[in-house]
């Protein structure tokens, strides 16, 4: 039977130093643009064989996501983060989420489910927002009543204030 395990290691391993190698473009360095356009096909193939594998690489694919220039290499770490088998995996696509596109947004979703750590995680990110937008609307049927119950006993107020006038 094929172990995908014992091929994570070195791949994950490869892609650390692919992206070690190419740390100064980062800061803007022109000279190694042509290294870098060299190696982000492989860059991108090392995070989709690791989405598929479901890698739990989690720390190096949300890192990917948030500081890479590149869309399809930060697109596919996006991928690979969704599509981990780490139970962390959902919680940090979350953390993301406030700075994801739609089309981000959909793919993330689109791979969380796949797995049972991010459908977990899909459903409680759903329950906590089911649960907020209950108090939230309780609180406002709160505030309406107490508004309601202001207003009844200023009327009375104002009844009791006229009563006296029109008792002769």
């Amino acid at each position: 039977e094929f172990q995908y395990a014992e091929l994570e290691t070195p791949i994950v391993a490869q892609l650390r130093g692919c992206l070690t190698e190419r740390g100064p473009l980062a800061r803007g360095d022109e000279a190694s643009a042509g290294g870098l356009k060299a190696r982000a096909p492989f860059i991108i193939a090392a995070l989709r064989a690791l989405g598929l594998m479901g890698s739990k690489q989690t720390e190096l694919f949300a890192n990917l996501v948030t500081t890479e220039k590149d869309p399809l290499i930060r697109n596919e770490a996006l991928s690979a983060l969704a599509s981990s088998k780490a139970d962390d995996a959902g919680t940090r696509v979350f953390a993301l989420w406030k700075d994801l596109d739609s089309p981000g947004r959909r793919l993330a979703m689109d791979r969380l489910c796949t797995t049972k750590p991010g459908a977990r995680a899909v459903v409680a990110a759903l329950t906590t927002v089911i649960d907020r937008y209950r108090g939230a609307r309780n609180r406002e049927l709160e505030a309406v009543e107490l508004r309601a119950q202001l207003t009844q006993a200023q009327l009375l107020a104002l009844q009791r204030q006229l009563e006296p006038h029109f008792m002769f």
